[in-house]
Parts: C-alpha cells; structure tokens; sequence
C-alpha cells in the first residue's frame, strides 16, 4: 500500500509541477488578455463568499438551525 501511495504521489507531483512551471518558468509571447466579470456575477461571488464567511464564523447559526428541525419534529 505504502508503494502504491509513493506511486500516485510521484505522478500527482509531476502534474502540479508541470503547472509551477507554466507559471513561473515558461515565458509566453502573448500573454493572456484582460479579463472583466459583468457586475451580476461580482454581486454573486460577493454574496456566496458573504454566506461562507457567515457560516463559518457563527456558530451560533448552526444551533439555530439545528432547533429548528428539532422542532419541527
């Protein structure tokens, strides 16, 4: 088991390699041009990083929300 982790580790590495290598070794000619987002998907990534924020810091949602299937029971 322990060789055919040290196996799929060696070639998991050779892939992440390939992609530092592409970003930091590999000079490209044309650089890739600039991207813009429209302003409904700021709002989305705004809003889902806000509710990830919010469940992560307060616990006391969870509790909440844990009551209130307890009693609706």
């Amino acid at each position: 088991m322990v060789f055919i982790a040290l196996i799929n580790t060696v070639v998991s590495l050779y892939y992440y390699l390939l992609i530092v290598k592409a970003m930091y070794i590999t000079k490209e000619d044309n650089p890739l041009p600039f991207f813009a987002n429209g302003r409904a998907i700021n709002w989305s990534l705004a809003l889902c990083t806000a509710g990830i924020l919010l469940f992560g810091i307060c616990s006391c949602i969870y509790e909440w929300i844990d009551r209130a299937a307890v009693a609706s029971m």
